[in-house]
């Protein structure tokens, strides 16, 4: 594959990072995709096709959510949900910072979901 600085490149990269793939993983599925015979596309169009295949071969694996989401998933508000992020050492470590906010694999906050220690109402003052 030749090298390129594009912003599909770009694209492809941070949304490879946020799926936890490496650029190396996908730039070879992307040169099996160039060689094979279908019609020429470009180098960004292969990185973008090469990640449609990693999905769709485990869909579970790279299912992500937003803070909205896990929020939901959780039963908390965003607020909370950042709280928990910040706080608890066995919070799910963010998959990528996006401008719009964090994202977390669902199974990861799932798992979270199942194993935290919930605690109702608030914790008592310390002076």
């Amino acid at each position: 594959m030749e090298s390129m600085t594009d912003p599909v490149r770009d694209a492809a990269a941070c949304v490879a990072q946020a799926l936890g793939i490496t650029m190396a993983e996908l730039t070879e599925i992307a040169s099996t995709l160039s060689a094979s015979d279908q019609p020429a596309r470009s180098d960004g169009e292969n990185l973008l096709l090469a990640l449609g295949e990693i999905v769709r071969s485990e869909p579970s694996r790279y299912d992500l959510v937003d803070a909205a989401e896990a929020a939901k998933i959780l039963g908390v508000s965003r607020s909370r949900l950042h709280l928990l992020a910040e706080t608890k050492p066995d919070f799910p470590q963010q998959r990528y910072p996006h401008l719009a906010g964090k994202l977390w694999r669902r199974q990861d906050i799932d798992v979270f979901n199942r194993t935290w220690d919930r605690r109702v109402g608030r914790p008592p003052k310390t002076t």
